[in-house]
């Protein structure tokens, strides 16, 4: 099968509705594009599939223990998507009222599961469809979506930031987590697809370019 056939197959599997990656980052339980305190002015209109929903409908009408899934689907050309979407926002914010430094950021890092993630996706997949169906793993695409940047700091962030004394330099704040993000899905994701980091006020200029 193509992606598109993949994605359309899964698609009709539960007539499953298309939503973005605005409407499935929510911190605080808002969708991050509705934050009142954060004007986003590139809200991402890119159509794709919510994966947690699928699979849990998945584990649940098969009686499985659940499985661990990247939050969202989609394709391009010939390219399956796998998304993961992190949020460091607010774990910036709540970290300001403490001390704050990069092993903190790596300790939080580590916890996600990418790797995981990816794997138990492309199992369901499989199972939803058929094993052999899937596209090669070069034509598969790990994107790891979070929403900071190093180089694009919302004034609210920034103020905080310098008004607050930190465990080392606050402009060092978003590159650490760019790194280390970076770093971690890089070295954590096991099986030779292409990886990508991307900030999500980017998202849909990137797909637009794969």
């Amino acid at each position: 099968m193509t992606a598109q056939e993949v994605y359309e197959n899964i698609k009709d599997s539960g007539n499953y509705n298309e939503t973005t990656i605005c409407h499935l980052h929510k911190p605080k339980n808002i969708p991050c594009c509705l934050d009142p305190n954060f004007n986003c002015t590139n809200i991402s209109h890119t159509q794709l599939l919510d994966f947690d929903k699928v699979t849990t409908d998945y584990c649940s009408a098969h009686s499985k223990e659940t499985y661990s899934s990247t939050d969202a689907l989609a394709y391009k050309n010939n390219h399956l998507l796998f998304i993961e979407i992190k949020g460091w926002r607010q774990f910036v914010l709540y970290q300001l009222q403490n001390k704050f430094n990069q092993a903190k950021i790596e300790k939080q890092e580590n916890e996600y599961t990418l790797n995981k993630k990816l794997e138990e996706s492309i199992l369901v997949c499989k199972n939803l469809i058929a094993p052999n169906t899937l596209p090669t793993d070069e034509n598969i695409i790990y994107i790891l979506v979070i929403d900071t940047d190093s180089k694009r700091q919302d004034a609210k962030y920034q103020l905080l930031q310098n008004l607050n004394t930190l465990a080392y330099d606050s402009s060092s704040i978003y590159v650490t987590i760019d790194k280390v993000t970076d770093a971690h899905l890089q070295e954590s994701v096991k099986r030779p697809v292409r990886k990508m980091r991307v900030f999500c006020q980017n998202f849909d200029q990137i797909f637009n370019n794969l």
